[in-house]
Formats: C-alpha cells, sequence, structure tokens
C-alpha cells in the first residue's frame, strides 16, 4: 500500500497510473478511501479504482463495489459527474465507467441500452475490458436486450486475439454450442488450447469434452 510517509512512493504511482498501470491505479484508489499519504476523498478514490477496474484489476472493482456502499448521494454524484464529463472527453476509460454506471444503476435508473452505446466507444477506441464487455453482453443478452451471437463473435474474437483468456474461453464456448453458420469445433478446440495454456483450467476441462466431437 501506500505508505503516510512516502510522497515518493506515491509520486511513483501517479506517474504510473498515467502510463495506465492498472496496479498504481489501485494503489491510488486505496490511498486516497484511506487517507494514507494524501487526505482522503472518496471522489477520487472512486476516479482510481474505476480507472484499474477499466484496465483489468478485478478486485480493483470490488473495491470500488464496497466504496460505493459507503459514499454519500453527493459523494456519488460528484463522481458520476466526473466521470461523465471525462467520457465526453473521450477518455475510454471513462467511457467503460459510465457504460458500468449505467448498466447497473448506481444511485440512477438503469439504462442497459445507454451502457451497450457506451461500451461501444470505449472498444471502439481500443479498451480490452470493453471488448470483453461488449462480447459478453451480446453473446448472453441483457436486460431488454437480446443476445446478437455474430456481434458478440466479433467483439469476443478481438478480446481473444489480443490475449485475454476469458475471451478466448468465452469465443470457444460460442464456436462450440452457437448453431452454423457459427459453429466450429475446430477453432472451439484452439480457443481453450490457448486459454488452458494462460492457465484457465476450465478451458482444459471444457476442450476434454469437446474432443468426442473432434
Amino acid at each position: 500500500g501506500v505508505k503516510a510517509d512516502a510522497a515518493g512512493g506515491l509520486d511513483w504511482y501517479l506517474k504510473a497510473a498515467a502510463q495506465d498501470h492498472a496496479g498504481a491505479a489501485r494503489q491510488l484508489g486505496r490511498a486516497y478511501e484511506k487517507g494514507e499519504g494524501v487526505a482522503a476523498d472518496s471522489v477520487d478514490a472512486y476516479g482510481w479504482y474505476a480507472a484499474a477496474s477499466a484496465l483489468g484489476e478485478d478486485e480493483a472493482r470490488r473495491e470500488l463495489d464496497s466504496l460505493v456502499l459507503r459514499m454519500s448521494p453527493g459523494e456519488l454524484e460528484r463522481s458520476h459527474g466526473r466521470t461523465a464529463a471525462a467520457a465526453a472527453k473521450g477518455e475510454v476509460k471513462a467511457q467503460y465507467q459510465q457504460g458500468l454506471v449505467l448498466e447497473k444503476g448506481e444511485g440512477l435508473r438503469a439504462d442497459p441500452s445507454g451502457a451497450v452505446k457506451i461500451f461501444r466507444k470505449a472498444a471502439d477506441g481500443g479498451l480490452l475490458a470493453a471488448q470483453l464487455k461488449l462480447g459478453y453482453i451480446f453473446y448472453f443478452g441483457a436486460e431488454h436486450l437480446k443476445a446478437e451471437p455474430k456481434e458478440a463473435l466479433r467483439w469476443l474474437k478481438v478480446a481473444a486475439e489480443r490475449g485475454h483468456p476469458v475471451a478466448q474461453f468465452y469465443l470457444a464456448d460460442l464456436y462450440e454450442k452457437t448453431p452454423a453458420p457459427v459453429r466450429d469445433y475446430v477453432e472451439a478446440y484452439r480457443w481453450l488450447t490457448i486459454a488452458g495454456e494462460q492457465g484457465l483450467d476450465d478451458a482444459l476441462h471444457m476442450r476434454a469434452a469437446l474432443e468426442p466431437h473432434m
């Protein structure tokens, strides 16, 4: 963590986070949440946790969800305002967070369709988390949104080719379970192998179950 007397360490985290270092962004979130080396500020903590989550830090997402439950309505409003302003400027991490807010509500009225639109902006801007999110939404569907296998294939393939093991797993699942013309057992097997090589044990179990179809 960031120690109260480690100003140099805090500067390092700020510089690293500016270069999209997810772990540094998460540490800054913790620093601002707990007042370690900086004055405690839930709104700043929210922003850094959200940035870390957008960069793939799953623990930061859990810490953000916990923080949100303890924030006042005014703090949440300010956080949402900052996020929306940054998203409007084209900042993809803010767009991803705004999409999550619209998807879940987070003190506001949920808007799943609006969430997909903003996720698409972040995905088009190259954010891996948003590409995976779109693939997941289009594969499984969401509230008031139908599954769209072709769109799911598009976005899961983009994320899988960038090396995301979860995207590789769901892409394989899509190739195995979706009717023709999408179904492709050879591609499913290939992506399960790649995901398994990255340590995703479920992919290896699924590949073993697929072998009789080969």
